[in-house]
């Protein structure tokens, strides 16, 4: 019985793959919500508190799998948007600079 667990465990593990590869290649996780990872990993928190009480290491890895998943997105979030916000800072100036050589010219 415990091998169909661990085989759920496998998809758990999997299903994230796609969507963090996607998040790294686009460079941006701006459709992803940070609440819904937090309120994931609330309820990921709970299923590792029941996989202690109920000793199934099962609920307790891929709850943990889940979560540092979680927190590799969540990471890759930040990043992109703290890279965008740098970019949208640096444009203005850019552009000031590019009008006075237009204006130049």
């Amino acid at each position: 019985m415990e091998a169909i667990g661990f085989l759920g465990l496998a998809c758990s593990f999997l299903y994230r793959i796609p969507q963090m590869k996607k998040i790294w290649d686009r460079k941006s996780a701006d459709d992803i919500s940070p609440w819904m990872i937090h309120f994931q990993n609330l309820s990921y928190a709970f299923y590792i508190a029941y996989g202690v009480i109920i000793s199934d290491i099962v609920y307790i890895v891929s709850s943990v799998i889940s979560v540092l998943q979680n927190i590799v997105i969540l990471g890759m979030y930040l990043k992109f948007k703290k890279q965008r916000e740098n970019e949208n800072r640096e444009l203005p100036e850019h552009t000031e600079k590019c009008s006075e050589q237009d204006s130049k010219a």
